[in-house]
């Protein structure tokens, strides 16, 4: 994540941030020590809700509200992000008293203006707060440019001898599958959007860059060969920047497209336990994601291809310049390559499903 989105992450725990010490309760120790220096703030809870503090009925609790109070000075500051896990526990590990208390914190903040999110396994869990980190990061930097975000975790669970084990793929159900095809096609789609966003910039670059030419080549200004060859210099490095914003998109936006592939097969492979009952829809809604994801996938290979061709024909103008065309040909080829290879993959699919 922290290549694609060109941002470092630091993860901020009590258990790695904080040091023995005394305050007017344990809680508080770690308030002070942590000082409200995070911007992202991402609570969990299970059936556990945890041990009262001085003021509040958790840990958990009072590190949200201090959250909250900071979100309600200046919501640009922080972003608030809370998950509860709904995974089924043996009867005999319940707390209902604890379990309770989570269901009514979980009513409260809802009733604050808190859009909380739901999850059924960790597996489930990992692929929704990928995709959630990359939207609230991606927010980050459309407004915050002085520092990386830092995450606040803050986590109330049970112990680890009621920890329920997940299972690995083969445990899979069809919401399992699911899950993970919505999610990582959303991280392919967000690959997409980012590279064409990138391809307008330097489209807007290179457009302005010509208009500087034109004005060169029309005046009658004796320094008219330095200017241009100031021109092609910039036009080069605009080139580099290109490459530099592009590298780790092409680089990494096949894994979660594989990822959702593999899914895909897995929902197929079970699809006969559902194939005659409403179920059948849900199949139908993942073949509608992979053709949405397919027309992204098009669409941005048409862009590259205009793009590809305009660069392949520009003129010769200097070793620099000529280095950098050729090092984004080259990664533009590749692109294209692999944007071929999962337009085939995904149509093969969407066959399979039709013929189901």
């Amino acid at each position: 994540m922290s290549q694609v989105l060109n941002a470092q992450l630091e993860l901020i725990k009590w258990e790695t941030h904080t040091y023995p010490s005394i305050g007017k309760y344990p809680q508080d120790v770690i308030n002070s020590q942590i000082n409200n220096n995070y911007d992202i703030f991402i609570g969990i809870l299970w059936n556990k809700f945890g041990s009262p503090t001085l003021d509040y009925s958790s840990g958990t609790e009072e590190e949200f509200y201090n959250t909250f109070n900071m979100y309600q000075k200046d919501p640009s500051k922080v972003k608030i992000m809370m998950y509860f896990n709904n995974e089924a526990l043996p009867l005999n590990s319940i707390d209902i008293e604890q379990l309770s208390k989570v269901r009514a914190f979980k009513t409260t903040i809802s009733n604050k203006g808190c859009l909380y999110w739901e999850y059924n396994t960790s597996t489930q869990f990992e692929e929704l707060i990928k995709t959630h980190l990359v939207q609230v990061i991606r927010n980050w930097q459309n407004t915050n440019s002085e520092h990386e975000p830092t995450l606040f975790l803050s986590v109330t669970q049970t112990n680890a001898d009621d920890s329920v084990d997940v299972g690995n793929k083969e445990d899979f159900g069809l919401f399992e599958f699911q899950d993970i095809i919505e999610t990582k096609l959303e991280e392919v789609r967000y690959f997409m959007e980012e590279f064409a966003k990138h391809t307008m910039w330097i489209g807007g670059e290179i457009q302005e860059r010509t208009g500087e030419l034109n004005d060169i080549h029309a005046s009658s200004s004796p320094f008219t060969n330095q200017n241009v060859r100031i021109v092609v210099s910039k036009t080069a490095k605009g080139l580099i920047q290109y490459a530099n914003k592009i590298t780790p998109i092409i680089e990494n936006w096949l894994i979660p497209y594989k990822d959702g592939m593999k899914a895909m097969d897995g929902l197929l492979n079970i699809s006969d336990d559902f194939i005659n009952s409403d179920n059948l829809n849900d199949l139908y809604l993942s073949k509608s994601a992979i053709i949405s994801m397919y027309e992204t996938i098009s669409e941005c290979e048409k862009q590259i291809n205009a793009y590809y061709k305009s660069l392949k024909d520009m003129p010769r103008m200097s070793q620099q310049l000529i280095i950098a065309q050729k090092n984004v040909l080259n990664k533009l080829k590749l692109f294209l390559k692999d944007m071929e290879c999962t337009k085939i993959i995904s149509l093969n699919l969407i066959k399979t499903i039709n013929n189901q």
